[in-house]
């Protein structure tokens, strides 16, 4: 159906290696990208993933040594920087990839930590926003929306001094023409259920039940579909965190199924929340908007 780029993501896909290099043995016409912490990997599973040259890795990182072993574990910054100069020396693909938290959006966005991972190889990076997928995540972790502002500014400035390709979730969205999911972007879980977006659980199919054709035609992603893009300033991609209302207004009238626990909660009893985040954000842009 013309899909040539797959990402992986976890938890750890790794847990898994043999399947995933059948699958990047197997489909060697398409792009695999692989969100990863990288420790189940060895020197030989690097030099494999280099051979079948189609595959890039986006090694998970929380900024440099001390914040990353302090989130994953001590010596995981250490050997995620082995992993990268072995990925750099076969001539592989590898990029980092960082959420940023009000913790520590400097340092991720420090000249430091950009020249660091281009030393260590990255190609290109990810910088991930953190957004609550449940009512036990801390909400206290989310950029502030001037946070957000700073980020767009900070990595747009980086972008034009540093040789690396860097991308954002989801302040990326003005390049996009608006949200990816889900004209451009489809995420299926472990189970097989067809979700809009890896930080929304909803669904209404399942690919071991339905066809692709079945899914792509779902009430619920043609009501998305008609929705795109949620917003007339497309640096408010999302239908979540930029535009609650348009999931409360499909949530009501589709009904789709949580697929993950306390996933509805995050539109209904975090409604006010992303409500109020939301008007700030907006108002913000709107006086970056008058400054240009």
């Amino acid at each position: 159906m013309g899909t040539n780029l797959v990402m992986l993501t976890g938890g750890e896909p790794f847990m898994k290696k043999d399947l995933i290099f059948k699958l990047i043995e197997k489909h060697d016409d398409m792009i695999f990208q692989i969100y990863t912490n990288s420790l189940l990997l060895t020197k030989q599973d690097l030099a494999r993933i280099v051979q079948a040259a189609n595959t890039g890795l986006a090694i998970s990182v929380e900024g440099l040594e001390a914040e990353t072993d302090k989130r994953r574990g001590k010596g995981t910054f250490a050997r995620v920087a082995e992993n990268m100069q072995e990925m750099k020396r076969l001539g592989g693909m590898v990029a980092f990839s960082a959420t940023a938290t009000r913790v520590n959006m400097d340092e991720i966005l420090s000249d430091k930590f950009i020249q660091t991972m281009i030393d260590l190889g990255c190609l290109y990076g990810w910088y991930l926003m953190y957004v609550p997928v449940g009512t036990r995540s801390v909400l206290e972790l989310m950029p502030t929306p001037a946070q957000r502002i700073h980020l767009g500014k900070r990595v747009r400035e980086m972008r034009s001094k540093n040789p690396i390709l860097l991308g954002m979730f989801w302040n990326d969205g003005d390049i996009l023409e608006g949200c990816m999911s889900p004209k451009k972007y489809i995420h299926i879980n472990s189970r097989g259920d067809v979700e809009p977006c890896v930080f929304m659980h909803f669904s209404t199919h399942n690919i071991r039940e339905h066809s692709w054709t079945e899914v792509l035609q779902a009430p619920f992603f043609q009501r998305l579909r008609e929705k795109h893009p949620f917003n007339p300033d497309h640096r408010r991609p999302c239908p979540v965190i930029d535009n609650p209302q348009v999931y409360r207004e499909i949530m009501q009238d589709i009904k789709p199924r949580a697929t993950e626990p306390e996933a509805d909660k995050v539109i209904f009893d975090l409604g006010p929340f992303f409500d109020q985040y939301s008007e700030e954000y907006g108002r913000l842009l709107a006086q970056e908007k008058r400054k240009d």
